[in-house]
């Protein structure tokens, strides 16, 4: 069931903009605000145990539709919740689409979208004091750092996991990133960016071997052995250091449009690869 829900949806992902189709979590700051005001009325209630109520509501609530109909059905409508909750958890905006996006508007000199897409895509307006390879290294960083939030970290939660790792993983982001509409208890938001460094630990690390095998093996390697048992602030440096590293880029690839594909080349064949080791624990599941 994993293998089969990673697949289409990765395929659904790639060939269909799902973040505008689903409109993704576009209802999580008004479900944050009326958990905040049931939350604020308790007075002992720590930042941790707000957080872990507002996420296990959800899920919860999931439970109960997900489990009847799963064994009704004899499994068959479980196959399609647990594709549709993956689908639903990427994101929250379609990474692959939106690089497409920018490529058309790159090809067509679009400006305006092209800005727009940017910071979507965590490539941010270039420093014209900053050198080429500076810029370059910038791009690559950024794409690796969206795909990993948008793709891989989910991915690696729902294979573990199933339906409920990927949710969870989500919603934990969700309250990490909505500042405006977090319940109103001194240090909600810091819990919540505490617990998903935490749940980013193993995926970073996983992810990051992904990239070597998708990259140049010997440099990303080493850079990988050199910081896997580093602490939690380390996260996001031994994602983009060894992902900079699989990438091997040489000095005339210093055009960020170059970097860019690249970079996006890396990171479908990194998704095949996950699949390929999800499909042989699979295999290895069912002959054991």
């Amino acid at each position: 069931m994993i293998l089969i829900s990673i697949v289409l949806g990765l395929f659904l992902e790639k060939c269909c903009d799902m973040g505008k189709i689903l409109r993704r979590f576009n209802w999580f700051s008004a479900y944050l605000r009326i958990c905040s005001s049931f939350l604020s009325r308790c007075a002992k209630i720590t930042p941790f145990l707000s957080l872990l109520v507002a996420v296990l509501i959800p899920v919860l609530i999931i439970a109960l539709i997900y489990y009847p109909l799963h064994h009704a059905t004899f499994g068959l409508l479980g196959i399609v919740l647990n594709i549709f909750i993956l689908v639903y958890c990427l994101g929250p905006q379609s990474f692959l689409s939106q690089w497409k996006a920018y490529q058309a508007a790159a090809t067509n000199r679009d400006q305006t979208a092209m800005a727009q897409l940017e910071g979507s895509l965590g490539i941010n307006e270039s420093n014209k004091s900053e050198s080429a390879s500076a810029n370059a290294n910038r791009v690559a960083k950024g794409l690796l750092l969206q795909a990993y939030y948008r793709l891989f970290a989910v991915l690696i939660w729902f294979t573990i996991f199933g339906w409920a790792g990927a949710l969870i993983y989500r919603l934990v982001a969700e309250s990490a990133a909505d500042h405006e509409n977090s319940p109103s208890i001194g240090g909600f938001v810091e819990a919540a960016q505490w617990v998903q460094k935490v749940l980013d630990w193993v995926p970073v690390r996983l992810a990051s071997l992904a990239f070597i095998v998708a990259g140049s093996f010997n440099p990303a390697f080493g850079v990988w052995m050199r910081s896997v048992l580093s602490g939690l602030e380390k996260n996001q440096t031994i994602l983009v250091e060894t992902g900079v590293a699989a990438l091997s880029l040489k000095e005339k690839e210093d055009e960020p449009a170059i970097v860019g594909k690249e970079t996006v080349v890396l990171i479908e064949r990194s998704l095949v690869i996950w699949v390929v080791v999800v499909a042989l624990l699979t295999i290895g599941h069912l002959v054991g």
